[in-house]
């Protein structure tokens, strides 16, 4: 479990489009798919009104998932 606090931010990986592609593969889904997926959900998650639920939340889920991959908690 993460101990950020309610409020603070998470960085943005510069990484996170491939980190999403990566995930995504592991559901069978690559290329041009993936790309517009994450493009899709990074342009609702810049709407005016998020507050939490933004591009930063998604850079923290993507960062505990890949400390679970790496804990092999994932694997099958």
């Amino acid at each position: 479990m993460s101990s950020m606090t309610r409020g603070e931010r998470f960085p943005v990986s510069r990484g996170l489009e491939n980190d999403w592609r990566s995930a995504m593969g592991v559901f069978g889904i690559s290329g041009p798919l993936a790309a517009e997926t994450y493009h899709t959900l990074m342009s609702r998650y810049e709407e005016p009104g998020r507050a939490y639920h933004n591009k930063d939340h998604i850079a923290h889920v993507m960062a505990i998932l890949g400390d679970l991959e790496s804990r092999d908690m994932l694997a099958d």
